[in-house]
């Protein structure tokens, strides 16, 4: 098990150790911006917005589909 420190050494080590932090963590985000970019410029479209291109249109066929049943047989379709 990891030991736990002291409230009073927890809370003066804390300041000091904050300062270096976002000194380090400004360095690491100005440096992901570079590594961002160049995966974007492959042109291709992630599998998320293939996804949901195909939930909507799959979506809209199905829709159309039961309007056409019940245009065709009850004569109460919306289209058909």
């Amino acid at each position: 098990m990891a030991r736990s420190r002291s409230r009073s050494a927890g809370r003066g080590a804390s300041k000091s150790r904050g300062a270096s932090r976002q000194t380090s963590s400004r360095k690491k985000s100005a440096a992901a911006p570079a590594a961002e970019s160049d995966e974007a410029d492959d042109g291709s479209m992630d599998v998320d917005s293939m996804m949901a291109i195909a939930t909507a249109v799959l979506l809209l066929i199905a829709i159309l589909f039961l309007d056409f049943e019940l245009g065709s047989a009850f004569g109460e379709g919306l289209f058909f």
